[in-house]
């Protein structure tokens, strides 16, 4: 594999603690497409996710936008790549989208903002990331995640691309409380046993489809599953051992 299509690759690739849609994205330049997501609930009795977003991907090899992500190479090579970013971290709960009654008398948990320093090895044997995240608008009271994961990127054909990928993600015991965690207050209020997890690891599977319609059109869909922890499971907000998230869109590139 080139220099040239590794960083191209990376390029499409979420990282795994980071909202960064896989997109047609240009080695130096600007894509601008619509993709779409949706997503299981790993809340009890929760309306799934399903939602547009803009692609916007630009990189000049000093700054970058992917996705959701924003930031800067730190340092880069044929093999190495480190880089700062921030990212839209965009799990919340809403009572109100609830459709269980004692879910509705429990707090809001907002979205957030992730600042990040990624670390990629790549290679023609695969690329391997490792990152560490941490919440920059203190939504969680010091939120963290480190994730690594593992992606091969296989040319099917000259227009089609599959990256199987696999990884875990580690989350802190604040970052679980936001999203997991039931108060000595909801719990009265609402009927819900109180609960304060600890930290937690979670693996995930992935895939992603690229196909390349011309030199300047392009399409992909992506799709990860995830398998939630004791640590998760056992809140009583939580009815599920997984979820799924899938994501697709359409991309120009300029």
């Amino acid at each position: 594999m080139s220099n040239l299509y590794l960083k191209k690759v990376l390029c499409l690739i979420p990282a795994s603690c980071l909202i960064a849609f896989p997109g047609y994205a240009a080695e130096n330049g600007l894509s601008l497409g619509l993709g779409a997501s949706y997503s299981t609930s790993v809340y009890k009795d929760y309306d799934e996710s399903a939602r547009p977003f803009p692609l916007v991907n630009y990189d000049n090899q000093v700054f970058f936008i992917h996705g959701l992500s924003a930031g800067a190479y730190l340092y880069q090579d044929e093999y190495n790549v480190l880089q700062a970013s921030v990212s839209y971290y965009a799990q919340e709960f809403d009572p109100d989208d609830a459709n269980n009654s004692q879910m509705k008398l429990l707090d809001q948990r907002d979205s957030t903002a992730m600042g990040a320093i990624s670390y990629t090895f790549r290679s023609p044997l695969g690329n391997i990331t490792s990152s560490l995240a941490v919440d920059i608008l203190d939504e969680t009271d010091g939120g963290m995640i480190a994730s690594a994961h593992y992606n091969y990127p296989i040319p099917f054909t000259q227009q089609l691309m599959v990256i199987p990928e696999a990884g875990i993600k580690y989350t802190n015991s604040d970052l679980n409380q936001h999203y997991y965690g039931v108060s000595s207050s909801e719990s009265a209020r609402s009927g819900l046993t109180a609960y304060n997890p600890g930290s937690a690891i979670t693996p995930y599977l992935g895939i992603t489809f690229r196909y390349s319609v011309s030199d300047t059109l392009g399409a992909f869909v992506s799709s990860r599953y995830q398998v939630l922890p004791d640590e998760i499971q056992d809140s009583p907000m939580v009815d599920s051992s997984h979820t799924i998230q899938t994501t697709a869109g359409v991309s120009y590139q300029f």
